[in-house]
Order: structure tokens, then sequence, then C-alpha cells
């Protein structure tokens, strides 16, 4: 009997990497990427970068530098950096395409199950906005783990937290109230045209839930689909405050439910306002 169940186990162990190249090629090029001969692994502190043998010294240069502005984004609006996540670059779109599936946009992340990250960045990743946009995605992965992002953070949320340290939209400079409207005005322009009388298909959070309905449709939703996200997220920040993000991380490390605690975060910001109004209508002594 014993001897069954040790093949069995022999052959779910030869099984499963194979099924891993058959069905996510990229996926296993990123995760065997210490083994490719035409990237050169590069230590940026705790971090490895792997640079294509394509990529130009011009690009390598601004590389790095690019990689420290997006880190002190991150340190700046997470209070530190917990992410880890292997830095994969491709100068051309062939190379990206072999390890972020489709080759779409300029960059993206995946996290595994066991705790390991990769951000793959494309021909147009080069970009402080692109690499903090990558790592704020991982900074919430680092944070939470594979599970509870699958299970409770909707993508609407966390492709709204990204935006918050990607400035394609909004300056660094900006304040959280003066980001929100920024985005508030730029998705009513999407959304109802310049003279606001061409009201398109509006997502509503409720159906950017998964990555599938988020990515949905044609460039014109999907840019919709993040104005959505970053419309609301600044919202959130600007009502409830920056402290209330590291609670909410917390909570949901925790295991309770995500939207629980993001809408309680405003019950909290309410009842804070209100001990602040009776401690200073108090009566000193």
């Amino acid at each position: 009997m014993r001897w069954p169940i040790i093949r069995w186990f022999v052959a779910l162990l030869i099984a499963l990497p194979l099924g891993t190249f058959i069905l996510f090629p990229t996926l296993w090029r990123c995760l065997t990427i210490v083994h490719a001969s035409d990237f050169q692994p590069v230590k940026a502190g705790d971090r490895t970068l792997y640079i294509s043998t394509d990529a130009t010294p011009r690009q390598r240069d601004l590389l790095f530098s690019h990689v420290q502005v997006a880190s002190a984004r991150i340190r700046q609006f997470w209070g530190r950096q917990q992410g880890k996540a292997t830095i994969i670059y491709c100068p051309t779109q062939d190379q990206y395409a072999q390890y972020c599936s489709g080759g779409e946009g300029a960059g993206c992340s995946l996290g595994m199950p066991w705790g390991d990250s990769f951000l793959v960045l494309g021909p147009e990743g080069n970009s402080p906005d692109v690499m903090a946009h990558e790592l704020c995605h991982d900074e919430l992965f680092a944070r939470l783990g594979w599970l509870t992002i699958k299970r409770q953070v909707p993508q609407w949320f966390n492709e709204g937290l990204a935006l918050m340290v990607d400035y394609r939209f909004s300056s660094g400079g900006s304040t959280a109230r003066e980001r929100f409207l920024i985005y508030d005005a730029e998705w009513k322009y999407r959304a109802y045209g310049p003279e606001g009388l061409s009201p398109q298909v509006v997502p509503v959070l409720s159906s950017l839930e998964t990555t599938r309905d988020f990515f949905y449709g044609d460039y014109s939703r999907v840019m919709l689909a993040y104005l959505t996200a970053g419309r609301e997220v600044s919202r959130w920040l600007a009502t409830v405050g920056p402290s209330a993000l590291p609670r909410l991380i917390s909570d949901l490390a925790e295991g309770q439910r995500f939207m629980d605690v993001y809408q309680f975060a405003h019950i909290r910001k309410a009842g804070t306002s209100q001990k602040n109004v009776q401690s200073a209508n108090s009566p000193s002594h």
C-alpha cells in the first residue's frame, strides 16, 4: 500500500512544475529568472534586479535612478518599505511578453501563494510612476499575503491605492483633498465628455471587484476603471485620514471583512472628530 502512495507523490512532484510550465509559461520564466542567460542580476539594497542584457547603459542608469525615486514614494506613503519583489526589466516588447502574460501595459506584478513576488517592467515601465505603482501592489502583498488579497481585497482598492503613489494623474505635492478633486474632475471628463453631455457606461465599484472585471473591455473602459478606483480611494483617504490605512491593513490581517473595516473607518473618524469637539468645548481647569 505504501509504494502506490509514494509513486503517486513522486508523479505529483513531476507534474506540478511541468503543468506550471505548460499552463503558465510567463510565470515559470519569472520563477526561473535566476537561470536566464539573457538577464544580469544586480543587487539594489535588499532587492534583486534582473536587467536584460539588451538594455543600454542609459536605460540601466535610468532604471537605478527611477527605482530610488519610486522606493522613496513608497516609504513616504507607507511609512516603511516591506515589499521585496524581484524586479525584472525587459526593454523590448517581445521580451516583456515572455514574462508578463499578454505583454499589455507598462508593468505587471505577480505574487505567489508561498510569498515570492515579481515586478516585471516593459519598455514603457522604466518610469518612477510605473515602478511606484507596481511597488505599491507589492507592499499590499507583503503586508497581507496572497490568500487575503485574493479573498478579501477588491481590485478597485488595490489599483486605487497604487494610484496614490503614481503621479500620472496628480502631482506628488497634492494634498489628499486636492488629489480627490483632480481624480473627480478627470473621472467626470472621461465619463461624460468635455461638455458633460455624452455619458458612457460608468463602472460602479461592485463591477470592479476582480482582476478580470477590472481589466475587461477596451482602453477607454479600463481607463475609466482606473479613474473610478483612484477617485474612490483618494476620497476615502481625504475623508478618514492617513492613519486609517495601517489600521485597515491590521484589521484585514486579523481576518476581518474588507467592507466592514473600510466603511467603519468613517465611523471611527466621525467618533474622533466628535471627541475633539467635545474636548474643545469642555471648560478648562
